[in-house]
């Protein structure tokens, strides 16, 4: 059994990785070969079933229905969470009551699997909704496909690991009924107390999951302390009340006589009846909590885990504490296999490995000192305990944060050293103790009759209801101070690499081997030193020089391991030398970066040269929402990129410039290139001394690059045709010969194309970046003999029909056309008929809506293409969704 577990769950973890999911035709296999491998290969039909769950589960969830997108869909849905709240519109996920959307009837013949659909629906200008609520929708559906870039937020897959199977706009909906839960009347009735309580918001978090009453400023500050957790309700939380109850129960039923007495009338067996009543007391409660929470996903998992442990701990109170986390792990996989989608699932079972590997060690080690010292010693030994597992779980978790976010929380490790016990011992129970109080004496204050009884007017009802949180608000008080003091504290959060990831990744690992191997290594120099002689004269003689040299393997491994650390390490001291350099004329070695970022309806290019780029329009910005802070910023950071030379806008129009200010804010040492620039950032006060040029006729080196902006003779009153035409000339020197030859045929893969070229001498790639121009400004560029001939062209205006014209294709004769179009947009770009008239001349073309991310690595023999959803994270979760249509394996 245990080995059928262990390969479902390495099967279901890897997952994760899958490229496709398996076509459903093929299913039943999958099931069969588990059955016929159970007995024999129990960790490889352990292994299948996870294949055949996983695929079951995601077919029975139904992500793409047969409908058409464009069609208004009516059905009724229950409200069952309030995401976000912007201005003059709303987000809101519905859980679906009577879905009509189906799939030749899978989601009915397995809808017990996975239970009802969820949409993620926004309204604007909506009435006041409440949790609970039951609504007759019109709304217009679409697939779940988002953005896809490296360093963003992959909303995709945080859709498909809530099960939301599509999104939409609510054109007219109709109340029909609400009959809110207890829990929604004591949120409601709470919600309305914390606004009076300084703490109140974090209170509201801590009791019902309800962040909406954080602020930007305070969610920053929980960020950059890496305190976030503690107002999520999850393991930690739902563990302080199970142990607290568990501990409070059996004291009683082992300590209280009348306890006692009471069990021997009935004459049961004192412990195990002690250990079961209060194990089944202590999950009630933690299961409580949970409600109280709204059993959210994390709440969700937690909770599972807890159940599990409990369980296994009962019944197989013979097996390791590891082997019933693999049970815990099999059992939250096989309720909600997508669960491994979920940051939080990673971080909540690799923290609770942590804490299990060390536990042990530590809590021997504050026994022995209990036992053998005053209670000074003792006291200091169980501190030391506390660190020796806190560290280590700061850090292991630090790094997978940075893998899973990209960025670190140095501060993290000392203040969750002092804040998690303190929410453990005091707040938590705190909190919790003066809620029950209020659930008790509310109806009575309300009433009337403790009012009367303490004179209290109906005025001050809420002043009385504020009264029993005083000492929770003043435990929250110190936290709250400190995540004030944090705004002030160098280096909150630092963004990390992917490489600095990957880097830090062997480095740790290497750095497990030398740790874990300690022992052997002193055995090694103890033998070095004594010489060879020594060991030759002594029976065995062989196994120990085989064992030395095993350890001076591992030992070379875990060296080798943290060399691309070091690299890394010595790179960025070069780039901290040039910091602050501003000149255009530099050098760089290696690859030349092109990448076409995915911003929906929008623009936004980078050119890389190592840490430096320009970038040439910045995606659209709506409200408080920009596309530059939710995937352009976030792509620099994910890169390596501290120094953004340019900013080149092509035009006014907002799916152009609408980032240019968030930019800027990250970059004022910038450079930006935009005609009547000072118009785009007036509206941000704080932003002067800018560095600003018109997009004039003019050319320059920078780097490796030529760049010319070209010369606008047709001087249209058209914002359009009034865009900044860029060339880029991507140069590579003959100094490099050799090296060409030799690399030659170590290319990686591209995803459409791989050019190389034949001569090997100097090569310079032309790629043209001509904004929204159209067919007049194509026309005058042909007619005044601009340079316009590129082995890459950005296909003008997102593929309208106002541009592209034969002429002008013919001119630039490019080897590829890409085109900055959002998937499913609302205008339909790129044309079909103008994506034709590409294609009919052999060019390749690439669609950022549908590729995601495109990136282009040019080098000495051609340039590589490389996408986000096919060569840098080609996983099912990542491939397009389209409604009517089936992911199938390729």
């Amino acid at each position: 059994m245990n080995r059928f577990i262990f390969g479902f769950c390495i099967s279901s973890l890897i997952g994760l990785l899958w490229p496709v999911i398996p076509s459903l035709w093929c299913l039943p296999i999958w099931l069969l070969l588990a059955l016929v491998c159970l007995f024999k290969a129990p960790r490889l039909s352990g292994a299948f079933f996870a294949i055949f769950w996983i695929s079951i589960y995601f077919y029975s969830l139904d992500f793409q229905p047969e409908v058409t997108p464009k069609t208004n869909k009516t059905f009724t849905a229950e409200i069952v969470s309030l995401v976000n709240h912007n201005r003059d519109w709303i987000s809101i996920d519905v859980r679906v009551i009577e879905p009509k959307l189906t799939n030749i009837n899978i989601s009915g013949l397995f809808k017990t699997i996975t239970g009802d659909q969820i949409y993620r629906l926004t309204w604007q200008q909506a009435p006041k909704v409440e949790l609970g609520q039951i609504w007759q929708f019109d709304s217009k559906l679409k697939p779940i496909t988002s953005i896809a870039n490296q360093g963003g937020f992959n909303q995709q897959r945080y859709y498909i690991n809530r099960h939301i199977v599509a999104k939409g706009r609510v054109k007219q909906a109709d109340l029909l009924s609400y009959q809110p839960s207890l829990r929604q009347r004591w949120l409601t009735e709470f919600a309305a107390i914390t606004p009076k309580i300084a703490n109140g918001d974090l209170l509201l978090a801590l009791l019902f999951g309800d962040k909406s009453q954080i602020s930007d400023q305070r969610w920053q500050q929980l960020r950059q302390t890496g305190t976030g957790h503690l107002i999520a309700i999850s393991g930690l939380h739902l563990s302080v009340v199970f142990g607290l109850i568990f501990g409070l129960c059996f004291v009683i039923l082992t300590r209280v006589k009348l306890a006692q007495i009471a069990m021997a009338k009935v004459n049961l067996q004192f412990g195990m009846f002690a250990v079961y009543l209060a194990l089944t007391l202590a999950v009630l409660s933690a299961l409580g909590y949970a409600y109280l929470a709204g059993f959210a996903v994390a709440t969700q998992r937690a909770l599972f885990m807890l159940i599990f442990l409990v369980l296994f701990s009962l019944l197989k109170q013979h097996h390791s504490v590891w082997q019933r986390l693999m049970y815990a792990l099999a059992g939250v996989l096989f309720i909600d296999p997508l669960s491994m989608l979920s940051a939080g699932f990673w971080l909540s079972f690799i923290a609770l490995a942590i804490i299990l590997r060390f536990v042990d060690t530590s809590v021997s080690h504050a026994k022995k000192v209990s036992t053998d010292h005053h209670w000074r010693q003792k006291v200091t030994g169980y501190i030391g305990s506390l660190w020796s597992i806190q560290w280590r779980l700061a850090l292991g978790l630090g790094l997978l944060q940075a893998l899973l976010f990209g960025t670190l929380s140095i501060h993290s490790i000392w203040i969750n050293l002092i804040v998690v016990p303190w929410f453990s011992i005091l707040v938590i129970p705190i909190v919790l103790g003066s809620f029950i109080v209020w659930l008790v004496l509310s109806p009575l204050i309300h009433s009337g009759g403790l009012a009367s009884l303490f004179q209290f007017s109906s005025a001050n009802e809420l002043s009385f209801d504020s009264v029993l949180f005083i000492v929770a608000d003043k435990l929250l008080a110190p936290f709250s101070q400190l995540l004030t003091w944090s705004s002030d504290f160098s280096h909150n959060v630092v963004y990390v690499s992917e490489s600095w990831v990957v880097a830090g990744m062997f480095s740790l690992l290497g750095w497990t081997l030398l740790l874990t191997f300690r022992w052997s290594f002193s055995h090694l120099l103890t033998h070095s030193f004594n010489g060879s002689k020594s060991i030759f004269n002594q029976p065995g003689q062989s196994n120990k020089m085989a064992k030395i040299n095993h350890h001076g393997i591992i030992l070379l491994t875990a060296l080798v391991m943290n060399l691309p650390l070091i690299q890394l390490a010595i790179s960025k001291m070069s780039q901290m030398d040039n910091k602050g350099d501003q000149s255009q004329v530099f050098t760089l070695n290696g690859p030349i970066y092109l990448h076409v970022l995915d911003v929906a309806q929008g623009s936004a290019i980078v050119l890389q040269q190592q840490h430096r780029a320009m970038i040439y329009d910045t995606g659209a910005a709506f409200g408080d929402f920009s596309y530059a802070e939710r995937a352009i910023l976030p792509f620099l950071q994910a890169r390596g990129i501290t120094q953004l030379d340019y900013i080149v806008i092509s035009h006014h129009d907002n799916d152009h410039s609408g980032g240019l200010i968030p930019m800027i804010r990250a970059f004022p040492n910038t450079h930006l290139i935009a005609d009547n620039g000072k118009a785009l950032i007036n509206r941000a006060a704080d932003l002067v001394n800018i560095n600003i040029s018109d997009c004039h006729s003019a050319s320059w080196q920078w780097g490796r690059v030529q760049i010319s902006t070209l010369s606008d003779h047709l001087g249209s009153d058209k914002d359009n045709n009034q865009s900044c035409v860029i060339m880029l000339n991507i140069e590579f020197e003959n100094d490099h010969l050799q090296t060409v030859e030799q690399g030659a045929d170590h290319l990686g893969k591209g995803e459409l194309m791989n050019i190389l070229l034949p001569e090997l001498t100097a090569k310079a790639f032309a790629v043209l970046l001509t904004g929204d121009i159209e067919a007049k400004r194509e026309q005058s560029l042909i007619s005044n003999k601009q340079q316009i001939d590129a082995d890459i062209v950005f296909v003008p205006h997102h593929g309208s029909r106002t541009s592209s014209t034969d002429t002008f294709i013919d001119a630039v004769s490019p080897q590829l056309a890409i085109v900055n179009a959002g998937f499913n947009n609302q205008y339909g770009f790129p044309k079909s008929d103008v994506m034709a008239r590409y294609q009919q001349r052999g060019i390749k073309t690439l669609i950022s809506g549908e590729q995601g991310q495109i990136s282009i690595k040019f080098k000495h023999t051609g340039y590589q293409i490389s996408t986000y959803r096919n060569d840098l994270a080609p996983f099912w979760y990542n491939r397009l969704f389209r409604f009517g249509q089936i992911v199938k394996a390729e």
